[in-house]
């Protein structure tokens, strides 16, 4: 509901991010990972993303460290 009702909220989406990542749905983990730096990468340092303990299962994921990459250099 929130996202419909303040879809440029970038929190919901890097909450929504933890959340599947959590769940191991990988995929949707990214992308909504990358919805919210879209929005506003510069609240969080890739440092703080890494050692964000919900991303344990994406760490070495491929499309996550080029998403980092590409957000961070």
């Amino acid at each position: 509901m929130g996202i419909k009702v303040n879809p440029n909220y970038e929190n919901f989406y890097y909450d929504l991010a933890c959340i599947k990542a959590i769940l191991n749905d990988k995929e949707s983990a990214i992308n909504y990972l990358e919805k919210f730096l879209q929005l506003n990468k510069n609240s969080l340092s890739r440092s703080d993303i890494e050692r964000e303990s919900s991303f344990k299962n994406i760490l070495n994921n491929k499309k996550f460290k080029s998403l980092l990459k590409k957000y961070f250099n």
